[in-house]
């Protein structure tokens, strides 16, 4: 056998080789509503990104980062921006910061009983944690929330770039009536609600189906 029909035979028949990221944007390059902003309020950024801080009352600045081209996120992860955020004002009044991203904004059917990957890059202005919340919508009659990483116990941030993963399976759901156009999925990364004054950058983020995390 020829070397490339042997290379041939060894390739996989199954499973994704492309497209294994359920999050869209997650590295931050597209900001069609501009490059920054600052609200109290559930809103935009980046695109497919939602802020939503909960205190009261709470101001968020969000701003696009850009690596500089002898940056070791570019240079060697392939990274050219980051998602960077600030809580300006307030504090208490639950989660300050969530990064609140829809995955398709519809049928949370897919995703009840699965396991899954969440995977991405972060650091902040000094030692600080995040947290994160899954959710399922799927009508009136059943809600779940699922936290899989408190804040008290999530990711230890630092000044420099790391990486993080985390694997879970989000519960399944019972009593759902609703129309899988009307049911959503979300996924939140969650900062400590006192953190006033704190810088949280991220960046990379990559959900997938399964145990395992793979290169962005």
């Amino acid at each position: 056998m020829s070397n490339a029909r042997q290379l041939a035979a060894n390739l996989p028949r199954e499973g994704g080789l492309s497209n294994r990221n359920l999050i869209i944007n997650g590295a931050m390059q597209v900001w069609q509503r501009g490059n920054s902003f600052s609200s109290g309020g559930s809103h935009y950024t980046a695109d497919r990104w939602e802020i939503y801080p909960a205190a009261n009352p709470g101001v968020v600045a969000t701003t696009r980062g850009e690596f500089s081209a002898t940056d070791n996120m570019l240079v060697k992860h392939g990274f050219s921006y980051f998602l960077s955020t600030e809580y300006t004002t307030g504090t208490g009044g639950g989660v300050y910061d969530n990064r609140h991203f829809r995955i398709n904004q519809e049928n949370a059917y897919f995703y009840a009983g699965k396991t899954f990957t969440i995977s991405f890059w972060a650091k902040s202005d000094s030692a600080r944690k995040l947290g994160f919340e899954s959710r399922l919508n799927a009508g009136v009659s059943e809600t779940t929330s699922y936290k899989s990483v408190t804040n008290s116990s999530g990711w230890q941030l630092s000044t420099s770039w790391q990486y993080f993963t985390h694997t879970f399976t989000i519960p399944t759901l019972v009593t759902a009536t609703a129309a899988k156009e009307d049911s959503r999925a979300q996924f939140f990364i969650t900062a400590d609600p006192n953190d006033t004054g704190a810088t949280y950058d991220l960046t990379g983020v990559q959900l997938e189906l399964g145990e395992t995390a793979t290169p962005f």
